[in-house]
């Protein structure tokens, strides 16, 4: 199976926006969903931070922090964003291993 163009992910914690952030490091678009509005309005200072110490760390990222946090978009729109691309549900959410649903 060939990687999807995008990704959508549901939740924007610390566990989701990683995942966010290693598809936006591969250069592919990623999509946060979040129920809260204070969770989409950290996401980008909190991957920043992220992708800093990893620098710091020796993490070889591919890509400069402005050029992969422009991957990463964060809504509340979730009817629209299952519709549109990938829909990765985290394993506490969804009660089971990671499922993927997509086209």
């Amino acid at each position: 199976m060939s990687a999807p163009d995008q990704i959508t992910v549901v939740g924007a914690g610390l566990m989701e926006h990683g995942i966010a952030q290693i598809w936006a490091r591969r250069g592919h678009p990623a999509w946060l969903l979040a129920a809260h509005e204070e969770t989409v309005s950290s996401t980008n200072d909190r991957v920043r931070a992220n992708l800093t110490n990893m620098g710091q760390q020796g993490v070889a990222l591919g890509a400069g922090a402005d050029e992969i946090l422009a991957q990463i978009h964060t809504t509340d729109g979730l009817p629209l964003r299952c519709a549109q691309g990938l829909l990765d549900v985290p394993a506490e959410q969804s009660g089971a291993p990671n499922r993927r649903l997509g086209r």
